[in-house]
């Protein structure tokens, strides 16, 4: 599998979580490869936190970022 780099600068946005929270790209490529280095069950668990999290209603950039390297909206 390739290695896809992204440069911290990088403009490019996105919105997470119907638009409450705006992640850069740069910052869901990076949990994405953190997610992948994780086995199957730990990687469930880091998306269920932080959707968890997010419906409470204090989730973060970080959090927001899980969630779309996983597939979420």
């Amino acid at each position: 599998m390739a290695k896809t780099e992204a440069k911290k600068g990088d403009t490019k946005k996105t919105k997470a979580n119907k638009g409450k929270s705006k992640v850069s790209v740069a910052l869901v490529v990076r949990m994405a490869d953190r997610m992948f280095k994780l086995g199957p069950t730990m990687r469930e668990n880091m998306v269920a936190r932080a959707r968890k999290r997010i419906d409470a209603g204090y989730g973060g950039k970080n959090d927001a970022a899980i969630v779309r390297a996983a597939g979420g909206k």
